[in-house]
């Protein structure tokens, strides 16, 4: 009886308890829903909610660092709380879409719910490296990881740029002030910053908070010890009274490793400005344990972009002629051919290999043509090489590894890469990663390098007039230019006013070598004679600015800002491609008439070149008839081309003097900025 009534009691209490805990998580519910309760005074039991968010294999242990969401303003704050600082990219060009025209911003354009969604559907799918659990709602989400759901609502919110700029900023203000100034570590820091990357196209690769994103994460992963097995350190077993106890590694953390590593990757070795993350043996661990036990369709498609990266990444430091020199070795290796052969048979491996679904996926199709392209690059301008060539091609080689086969492999890879970039729906372009866009930056300066050997005046039709490019002062650029003035205290040195160097330029060795004009004269003139060498390299260019500009069309009309936003990412890429047409054609048009002049005055000299050419390449007089014309012998003093009024600044470029080898990739994404400050528009005269 006694036991009975004990038992009763307690059963009444238990059920009063958990009315009065239902009623208190009503209460906090409800006033976080008014904006009242922050997310960082959760309810007690919302810790032992957090050990998992989906099921038992991604699940994310509780970390002693919180992440507190008060320092990011929440959808339902609609007041002021969209404010950007001024400060914010103070540093960057005006004329960037990095730096904001207003520091007041609307709210995101649809609900947590609704951006959630968008996110699961759209943009999971082909950035696999932070998967949200079909079974979590946003509160629930905000709840447990708010950067990470402030980061999924920044990216899905591109149907307002304004609002994406200023969420962006604030996730910026919270990583300041939660990493640099409070030293937090957690996991959910590291899944908003993948994520954020994943989408760093629409606020500038060049200026703004790329680099800084990428070496963050780089930290995250070093201090968390997610970038190797998990174990306790030696000198904590002897130094600590009670070593941390050890849990498994979770399919969350090995995404978050590989979406690291991956972007990392990309950032170095299509814009140089960082340095990679190293490849280990547990990343492949890593790779082989979710390609063994996929959790998600998507971890398949996870393994292949670590795969194919991995494998351009190798590539391209084939590619790489920065070498320390201690790297050099005396013993012998294998020829650059049977590298080439065996990156080859890799590639074709892998596409073997790739489940049906990703054979058919477009941007899959596009990033393994990324690695051909890579594989069979053309060839920076070198009077040796343009000598081969010419030899090839006058003669009948068997050799499979011959300079013919290579150009025809360049061709081939070229076309190969544009076709599959032209077969993408424009419709997918809004969801499309930074990768696919640093790797079309990629493709047209290899296009541009190709135009520079082989795409004759006659392919260019009609006049293309030069896009407005409005400029504006970089803030450090002219600090950097003062630093060095200080430094140096050259006297030559001054700065424009645009806050680029002026003064005495050092001529490149390549422009001053009348023998290197004459052999890409001949060059150009057999490649004509080769009909499955022939790229219309306008035709490309005038369809990728089309498209682009179709973006930009539709992305206004379903824009939810309420006035027009013309700095915006399709515009600049479309104004970028039309800006490479012109330049690339008026190129060609100073080539091919402003060097007749040079050759009246100068007849015997470039004949005597042409009969030294002929003897040294076994020619026949036939296939170097008429290139003298083409003042492509010209004498050693180059002669500043007169420019047509409506190219403004760039009549101080010397056209003749073509940097398109000396590109940096980089310049692409550098906003509205003046492309004469950078090594494609050529260099400043050369003082005489």
């Amino acid at each position: 009886m006694g036991s009975g009534m004990r038992s009763l009691c307690y059963r009444e209490g238990e059920v009063r308890t958990a009315q009065i805990e239902e009623r208190l998580n009503g209460l906090v519910s409800l006033l976080k829903a008014s904006g009242e309760l922050s997310g960082a005074q959760s309810d007690p039991h919302s810790q032992d909610d957090n050990e998992d968010l989906g099921t038992e294999g991604s699940s994310d242990r509780p970390s002693p660092f919180s992440s507190p969401s008060s320092a990011i303003p929440s959808i339902s704050n609609q007041g002021n709380t969209w404010i950007i600082d001024p400060s914010y990219n103070s540093f960057t060009p005006k004329s960037c879409i990095c730096h904001p025209d207003t520091m007041e911003a609307p709210p995101p354009p649809e609900s947590d719910e609704v951006l959630l969604d968008f996110y699961r559907k759209s943009l999971q799918p082909v950035h696999p490296f932070v998967v949200i659990p079909p079974n979590v709602s946003a509160a629930v989400l905000a709840a447990r990881r708010p950067f990470l759901m402030a980061a999924v609502r920044m990216v899905s919110s591109f149907r307002s740029i304004r609002s994406m700029r200023a969420q962006m900023y604030h996730l910026m203000k919270h990583l300041a002030d939660h990493m640099l100034i409070r030293s937090e570590k957690s996991l959910d820091l590291l899944l908003g910053i993948i994520v954020m990357l994943g989408y760093q196209q629409y606020h500038c690769c060049l200026h703004g908070q790329l680099s800084n994103l990428i070496t963050l994460a780089g930290s995250l992963i070093g201090d968390m010890g997610l970038g190797k097995p998990p174990g306790v350190h030696e000198r904590t077993r002897l130094m600590v009274v009670r070593p941390p106890e050890l849990h498994g590694r979770s399919n969350e953390e090995r995404r978050a490793f590989a979406g690291a590593w991956y972007w990392a990757s990309v950032i170095s070795m299509n814009f140089q400005r960082v340095e990679p993350m190293r490849y280990n043996g547990y990343l492949q661990d890593c790779m082989r344990h979710l390609e063994e036990h996929p959790e998600y369709e998507s971890d398949i498609s996870l393994v292949y972009l670590v795969k194919i990266q991995r494998l351009t990444e190798r590539i391209s430091e084939l590619n790489s002629r920065d070498r320390a020199s201690e790297e050099a070795s005396s013993v012998p290796s294998a020829p650059i051919s049977a590298y080439i052969l065996a990156f080859q048979n890799e590639l074709n491996q892998i596409r073997g290999s790739m489940p049906k679904h990703l054979k058919d996926d477009k941007t899959f199709q596009l990033l393994l043509d990324s690695a051909r392209l890579r594989l069979y690059e053309p060839p920076v301008v070198d009077k040796n090489l343009i000598r081969s060539l010419s030899k090839s091609l006058s003669s009948v080689s068997m050799a499979t590894d011959s300079p013919l086969d290579k150009i025809y492999q360049s061709s081939a890879a070229l076309t190969a890469w544009f076709n599959s970039w032209l077969s993408l729906p424009i419709s997918t372009y809004y969801f499309q990663t930074t990768a696919v866009g640093s790797h079309l930056v990629y493709a047209l300066v290899m296009l541009a390098r190709w135009a520079r050997l082989a795409t004759p005046r006659a392919m260019y039709e009609g006049k293309t007039t030069m896009p407005d490019d409005p400029s504006a002062n970089n803030p450090n650029v002219a600090l950097y230019n003062s630093d060095m003035v200080n430094s140096q205290c050259d006297p030559n040195m001054t700065v424009d006013k645009c806050g680029m160097p002026r003064g005495r330029v050092t001529a490149r060795p390549d422009l001053d070598d009348p023998e290197l004009a004459a052999a890409v004269a001949i060059l150009r003139t057999q490649l004509q004679t080769q009909p499955g060498l022939m790229i219309n390299i306008p035709e490309i260019l005038s369809a990728i600015s089309g498209r682009f500009e179709h973006a930009n069309a539709t992305f206004q009309l379903c824009s939810a800002d309420p006035e027009r936003v013309n700095k915006n990412v399709w515009m600049m890429t479309a104004l970028k491609v039309r800006i490479t047409r012109a330049k690339l054609e008026k190129w060609a048009e100073l080539v091919s008439e402003g060097s007749e002049n040079m050759h009246l005055e100068n007849r015997s000299e470039p004949d005597q070149r042409m009969a030294d050419w002929q003897a040294a390449m076994h020619m026949p007089q036939t296939e170097c008839a008429g290139l003298d014309d083409m003042g492509l012998f010209a004498d050693d003093g180059l002669q500043e081309p007169q420019m047509d009024n409506n190219w403004g600044n760039m009549a101080h470029t010397s056209w003749t003097t073509d940097l398109l080898s000396g590109f940096d990739p980089s310049g692409w994404f550098d906003g509205y900025v003046d492309w004469n400050s950078v090594p494609m528009a050529g260099a400043h005269p050369i003082e005489r």
